[in-house]
């Protein structure tokens, strides 16, 4: 699967972030619009949290 960059789905941009080793997991996320308010790469790195693999270590607040 290629991944990353911008593109184009159903007529709407799109940006999209990857990776098969964060953490130990596969992490995909995409942001929609001509005009979003934050880019994939912000949205990952200053408001996500990886939940990892064990369910006892998870957030009840993934996005930060």
């Amino acid at each position: 699967m290629v991944c990353g960059g911008r593109m184009h789905i159903g007529g709407l941009p799109v940006q999209e972030l990857c990776g098969a080793h964060v953490g130990g997991l596969w992490f995909d996320s995409q942001v929609f619009g001509a005009h979003p308010s934050i880019d994939v790469a912000s949205l990952f790195k200053d408001h996500m949290r990886l939940l990892g693999t064990n369910p006892a270590n998870w957030t009840a607040n993934p996005l930060g």
